[in-house]
């Protein structure tokens, strides 16, 4: 309160010093929020979160130094550790947050994009190699932003008129990109890594069109949490994969015959134990976990809510729900490389949907996670997953890999973003 009644004065510095008071207090408080029984809990997303985007829109206002951006930064971080804790409804991530380690500069030619759904206002965070730091205002606000991203993402997904999605894919690349380039043209970047904000999550980035060509065929492209994580190194790495598909009708869902083909390409590729139909079983899929194989790929429907209790993989014998997903997957010793989820969607308005993905792979150790936001015919799917896997298995990175793939089916005829842009790459280091 004290924080809101210097910034209404326009006493900002005593303003930024009672928000960053409040902030401490609520670190100190994090594990106890997340502990509270259900009818005891704070209500995160009413009561907390806006204490964290009131700072934000505080430190970023005007023109903010970059030790204004860097604590930004920090609080971003902080904001997305509170998010999740909410979302599991525990403090399991203060494990992970013992590795966060102190921050290292990005890789040369690697840029982070932040993007920040604020009280009034959006604001855009660039990071570049050796620490350097940019910000800018979208002159959007965040429910227009939001707006925006819903009519995109429906358009995105319909092909019933073939370029309805380019005005839109124009203008937020003109809002949210354009600004940008310049200073990632200089600093000679290949690589985007965007942490993105609320229902800027469940969009596919890549798609942004900048009147010449997609996003993606300028870019590799990933998306990450932003947090700064360090995985330990494994002992031994088994570059095999635990391969699970479910072809046929299973609890009202329909048939997914491509998922044969794409199974068997999958061996090809890597090999390993492939468990189709009736073996896709939770006792094999907990089996193949004791195995540290490093990829594992599900191929089967699912869907990703707002909650543990929304969100779940169909195996063939019953739904598998969030949380009994991350215990499955806990069960390894070593990281896994890269889980593939290759049938499975998000929902559209829930701005948690992809938190909640990112969040089990970050809880049970997992790399990177590449999951379809929406329904795609198994064909499509198919040759993106089969191009992607043989370009890594060459010993590029995941995100050149991806890029290479999706370029080539940019490139042929009668080609939609329906099709090609709704797998996401999500990186956990």
């Amino acid at each position: 309160q004290a924080g809101r009644l210097y910034q209404q004065a326009n006493r900002f510095e005593q303003a930024i010093l009672a928000y960053r008071g409040a902030i401490a207090t609520l670190e100190k408080l994090r594990e106890e929020i997340a502990d509270a029984s259900p009818q005891l809990q704070i209500n995160v997303r009413e009561d907390i979160e806006p204490v964290y985007r009131q700072f934000l829109e505080l430190l970023l206002k005007g023109q903010p130094s970059p030790t204004q951006i860097r604590e930004a930064l920090q609080v971003t971080n902080q904001l997305q550790l509170t998010e999740l804790q909410s979302f599991f409804g525990d403090p399991c991530l203060e494990i992970r947050q013992a590795q966060l380690y102190p921050k290292t500069p990005l890789a040369e030619g690697t840029a982070k994009i932040y993007s920040l759904l604020l009280p009034t206002s959006t604001q855009i965070i660039l990071e570049l190699p050796k620490g350097e730091l940019h910000s800018y205002e979208v002159p959007f606000k965040p429910e227009q932003i939001n707006e925006l991203v819903q009519q995109w993402r429906f358009q995105l997904e319909s092909s019933r008129i073939p370029l309805g999605y380019l005005d839109l894919s124009e203008s937020l690349y003109d809002l949210l990109i354009r600004p940008l380039e310049k200073n990632l043209e200089d600093a000679q970047i290949q690589t985007l890594i965007f942490v993105n904000d609320g229902l800027l999550r469940n969009v596919p980035m890549l798609a942004l069109h900048d009147q010449k060509q997609f996003l993606i065929e300028k870019y590799a492209i990933s998306f990450s949490l932003g947090l700064n994580i360090s995985f330990p190194q494994p002992k031994a790495i088994n570059p095999q994969a635990s391969i699970f598909g479910l072809s046929i009708s299973v609890a009202d869902f329909p048939p997914l015959p491509y998922v044969v083909k794409e199974t068997q390409k999958v061996q090809q590729i890597f090999g390993g134990e492939r468990f189709l139909d009736e073996e896709f079983t939770v006792s094999n899929l907990e089996k193949q976990m004791k195995k540290n194989n490093s990829l594992v790929h599900l191929a089967t429907h699912g869907q990703f809510g707002g909650t543990l209790k929304t969100s779940f993989i169909q195996t063939f014998e019953r739904p598998i729900f969030l949380e009994e997903v991350e215990q499955i997957l806990s069960q390894r010793k070593d990281i896994i490389e890269l889980l593939t989820l290759s049938a499975c969607k998000t929902a559209v308005g829930n701005q948690r949907s992809v938190l909640g993905l990112a969040g089990v792979a970050l809880r049970a150790g997992i790399k990177s996670v590449l999951a379809s936001l929406w329904a795609v015919k198994d064909e499509e799917t198919f040759s993106l997953i089969s191009r992607f896997y043989q370009y890594w298995q060459g010993g590029i990175s995941q995100e050149k890999a991806y890029q290479q793939a999706l370029v080539e089916l940019i490139a042929q005829p009668d080609s939609h973003p329906k099709n090609w842009s709704a797998f996401i790459l999500i990186r956990n280091n």
